[in-house]
């Protein structure tokens, strides 16, 4: 039989010469499908109309197939699955069998709106339903049932939990984890590469190891890829329960040059019915096999689903004694750690033990609800993005017979959602890794991130109806004002302080800050309370704008000088350059972190927290262009990859910057303004220090100026000359200062004027002013002196010291 596979069932079956233990209660056999069953979540209509219809006419005139007489509702919302009883909203329709749910926004207090609902229904159980197995190890490689599914496929296993029967598996060699076959419920499967068995422990008195217990037949189902190649000769054991040692009963289902299942001790404990798949041999492909034994019947065997051979004759090789009652995969039950041959090469998934006779058409029934009919859900919701990322990347992988559609929806409150669609920030990019899968990235670039925002993946089956969906929250981050910017002066009477020109003169961390503020630069009144016309009134989509002529008279049809600033999540970073470490090959434009790292960019830091990416030809912005990136290099902190077989043409040449973790950073400011004058001087010297800030902009000034406080114009800079000096100091990089000296201050022109000191970057600016304080003239001289002040000499003495205002 070189060259072919032999898959042996052997079934030992009590009867006759052998009288096994007293069988352990199994009930019911044959098992017993429910009568009624639950549909799939439905959600048939939205609220934004005011009116949420999940009643059983609204889903059933979308979705026919639902019965016509359902015996119960469950109700709950779509996406925070609160049953309708907590959501505590009053419904016209409260949830019932025959009339299903219905929300009106009318009906609610307080102007609250309706929230948006989904329902299923108890129906009678399909004539071909299948019952439950008594037992099933799906395999999966998860450490329980109820953790989470690995996302990724590899490492050493330790035990193979039991979904259900009860029957943990502990693993004996090394056995490891692998991809599953393309419709699994689970991404990941079992490994064994001849190194490795599963002890399942005892199944005394069980029709696992008892056929003889088995009093309506039993069914074996499981997929396996086989890598063990034809023509080994020797067995490789694939479930081995029972007394295989001394024949006396029990299962055994192995490959030799076939495929072979076993059935041991009926009619006597010297018979056993041997099925040998002749001319078969598994091939290295997921297939999914089926065998099924009653003792009038015999034993078949199917792949996919269809019937491939037979039997129904009984060989004797004499009478055992000696019983193994362990369950064992992968090797023999009587001490798996010292059967002779290697192990199977193979990989495994999804075994199933049914205490019932299927017949062709259960066979093929069961196939299919792994396969084309199989369930919805969502493997995993996962996010690719940093955590102090100012964007979110987000990647969901879905399942059903067919691949299913998938949306994405957003909440910023919690409770209501709206639809998430491509935009100038967003993009989504979807691909098929299968027959039954799709997989869809969102990205979203900016958040405000003022408040928590939920995410939520929704799979929908539009083939046999129904949706599944998965959260996640992205919390919100600690938030902080920029410094104040100005980037315009009313010189011209108009004063223009709006988003777009702050983000083109300065760095501004967030796209969509959550919070503005407004004030005049030098008294720092709000916007709100100057009693000028503002064409744009500090609003956070665009700022401020400020036009002269809409001024009247009693402000000189000017505008006063402004400066805005802005709400960000807490910054704390620096870009670094612009990379292009590598052009494109015929496979993929490559800028990943990884690649940047081999270059030694002096700026590059090693765990960056976000990224920017462009085409480097006309620099523009990565979602803009169209291009899909490869998952998990999304333009992020991994960097971005192109694959030219994703996209549709090559990739072209991209560039990529990175966002980096900044320890220290601090804003410009001004410490102090100060005389350095005595009163009886005539020569005013003004002391201003100010920090610029870490790190240290290069663009830092100090200056001085002037201000007419009667008009509302902006400072004129102050000019060196006879009267004027200036003196800075810069030779401390974090504390400059400056100091201002004027001549014969009561004769010039500033001496009616408030002076100020500005430190600025560009449009950011730190202003501090000095304003006479004019009091009585006998609160700094005698009334005989009285005659000798003049005006000029008067606000001169009255001004020493001078009174620092912000």
């Amino acid at each position: 039989m070189r060259g072919r596979l032999a898959l042996f069932l052997v079934v030992f079956l009590l009867g006759g010469e052998y009288t096994c233990g007293q069988c352990v209660d199994e009930s019911p056999m044959p098992p017993i499908v429910p009568p009624t069953t639950w549909t799939a979540w439905y959600n048939a209509d939205d609220p934004t109309d005011g009116t949420d219809d999940e009643t059983l006419a609204a889903v059933r005139a979308v979705h026919p197939s639902i019965c016509a007489t359902p015996t119960q509702a469950d109700c709950r919302l779509r996406f925070l699955h609160t049953d309708h009883v907590t959501a505590a909203q009053t419904l016209s329709t409260g949830c019932s069998p025959t009339g299903g749910l219905l929300c009106r926004d009318a009906d609610q207090a307080g102007f609250v709106r309706c929230l948006d609902y989904e329902v299923r229904f108890l129906c009678p159980t399909p004539v071909d339903a299948l019952p439950e197995p008594h037992f099933h190890w799906d395999m999966s490689t998860k450490a329980s049932i109820d953790a989470d599914e690995p996302v990724t496929c590899g490492g050493a296993l330790s035990s193979i939990y039991p979904n259900t029967g009860g029957m943990t598996g502990t693993v004996g060699g090394v056995l490891t984890a692998t991809d599953s076959f393309d419709s699994s419920d689970h991404l990941c499967a079992v490994r064994n590469q001849k190194s490795g068995w599963v002890d399942y422990g005892s199944g005394n008195d069980k029709c696992i190891a008892e056929p003889a217990c088995c009093t309506s037949g039993f069914t074996v189902t499981f997929w396996m890829r086989n890598r063990t190649p034809a023509g080994l000769g020797y067995i490789s054991i694939i479930l081995s329960t029972g007394g295989q040692a001394s024949k006396a009963r029990g299962l055994l289902l192995y490959a030799v040059d076939y495929f072979a299942l076993d059935v041991r001790g009926f009619p006597s404990s010297a018979s056993v019915f041997k099925l040998w798949v002749n001319g078969y041999y598994p091939g290295d492909q997921w297939t999914h096999h089926s065998f099924t034994f009653e003792p009038a019947v015999g034993t078949k065997y199917y792949k996919n689903g269809t019937f491939v051979d037979s039997t129904n004759v009984t060989f004797n090789e004499g009478p055992g004694t000696s019983h193994f009652d362990n369950v064992v995969m992968f090797s023999r039950n009587n001490n798996p750690s010292t059967w002779p041959f290697a192990k199977i090469d193979g990989d495994f998934s999804n075994f199933k033990m049914f205490y019932k006779y299927f017949s062709g058409t259960e066979v093929q029934n069961e196939y299919l609800q792994e396969t084309s009919e199989s369930k919805l859900l969502i493997h995993y919701l996962r996010k690719h993005s940093h955590e102090d990322s100012f964007g979110v990347e987000l990647e969901c992988l879905a399942k059903a017979g067919s691949p299913p559609a998938i949306a994405w929806h957003r909440s910023d409150d919690g409770t209501y959602f709206e639809s998430v669609s491509p935009s100038v920030d967003v993009a989504i990019y979807e691909s098929l890794p299968n027959s039954y899968r799709r997989r869809s990235v969102l990205v979203v670039r900016h958040l405000t991130l003022a408040s928590d925002v939920v995410f939520v993946c929704e799979a929908v089956d539009t083939a046999r109806g129904g949706h599944v969906s998965k959260a996640i929250t992205i919390p919100k981050r600690a938030m902080f004002w920029t410094p104040w910017l100005s980037a315009d002066s009313p010189l011209d009477g108009d004063d223009r302080e709006t988003l777009i020109q702050h983000q083109q003169a300065y760095d501004l961390p967030c796209k969509y800050p959550s919070d503005i503020q407004c004030r005049t630069v030098y008294d720092g009144i709000s916007s709100n309370e100057t009693g000028q016309i503002l064409n744009i009134n500090c609003t956070l989509s665009s700022g401020l704008e400020c036009l002269g002529a809409d001024q009247g008279a009693e402000h000189d049809n000017s505008c006063f000088d402004y400066k805005v600033r802005y709400q960000c999540p807490e910054p704390h970073y620096r870009w670094t350059p612009w990379y292009d470490a590598s052009d494109p090959d015929g496979t993929m434009e490559d800028e990943t972190l990884a690649t940047h790292m081999t270059q030694a960019y002096p700026d590059l830091c090693s765990q960056p927290i976000g990224a920017e990416c462009r085409l480097k030809a006309t620099q523009q912005d990565l979602i803009a262009s169209g291009y899909i990136p490869e998952v998990p290099y999304l333009c992020n902190a991994n960097g971005f990859r192109c694959q030219h077989a994703d996209n549709t043409g090559s990739c072209p040449d991209f560039e990529v910057r990175y966002r980096c973790p900044e320890t220290e950073a601090t804003d410009i400011g001004i410490d102090y303004l100060r005389p350095l004058h005595s009163p009886s001087d005539t020569i005013v010297r003004l002391e201003c220090s100010a920090t610029p800030g870490q790190p240290t902009p290069p663009g830092f000034n100090l200056e001085w100026a002037w201000l007419d406080r009667t008009r509302p114009s902006a400072a004129v800079t102050f000019t060196e000359g006879p009267t004027v000096d200036i003196l800075v100091n810069a030779s401390h990089p974090n504390h400059w200062s400056s100091v201002l000296t004027i001549v014969d201050f009561a004769y010039t022109e500033y001496s009616s004027k408030t002076l100020v000191c500005l430190a600025r970057d560009g449009i950011v600016l730190a202003v501090e002013t000095i304003l006479p304080l004019f009091g009585k003239l006998d609160a700094i001289c005698s009334s005989a002196d009285a005659h000798l002040f003049t005006p000029r000499n008067l606000f001169l003495s009255i001004m020493i010291p001078l009174f620092v205002s912000r």
